[in-house]
């Protein structure tokens, strides 16, 4: 009998820490910020230039626009509206020193989720545009 209890609570035990390991990896997971590496300037925004300001507002009114049709034709298509929008944006970057670099930074999170957006995978398409429209919308924490 006495070893019965120790081989019951041995499995429970082991289930135990099973499901905690599990969850605390899916927690973290989901925790996980994309613009974490991403610095302020002496904990102010960076100062971005008008094209710079434009182009991402065209971007966000962009999603803004298709928010009411989640579909795999119009996730395809804002994802090459954005691509273009994106590759407007860097063709007519004016910006230089630490802010620009700041800028790449963010934009090396964007623009990667813009192109997975248009992907054959529709479920890691509709995640990316998910991800694309939370990154445009803090891109105001960042920049001025």
């Amino acid at each position: 009998m006495h070893t019965r209890s120790h081989a019951v609570l041995a499995l429970v035990l082991l289930a135990t820490g099973a499901c905690q390991r599990a969850t605390e990896a899916s927690a973290t997971a989901r925790e996980v910020d994309p613009l974490a590496a991403l610095q302020l300037d002496a904990g102010k925004r960076w100062i971005s230039d008008d094209h710079t300001r434009t182009s991402l507002a065209g971007m966000r009114a962009a999603v803004q626009a298709a928010a009411g049709d989640p579909s795999r034709e119009r996730t395809i298509a804002l994802g090459k509206q954005l691509q273009d929008l994106g590759d407007r944006l860097v063709a007519g970057c004016t910006m230089t020193g630490p802010a620009h670099d700041a800028l790449h930074h963010y934009l090396g999170v964007l623009l990667p989720d813009i192109h997975r957006m248009t992907g054959s995978d529709f479920e890691a398409a509709r995640q990316a545009r998910r991800e694309v429209a939370a990154i445009l919308d803090r891109f105001g924490d960042y920049f001025q």
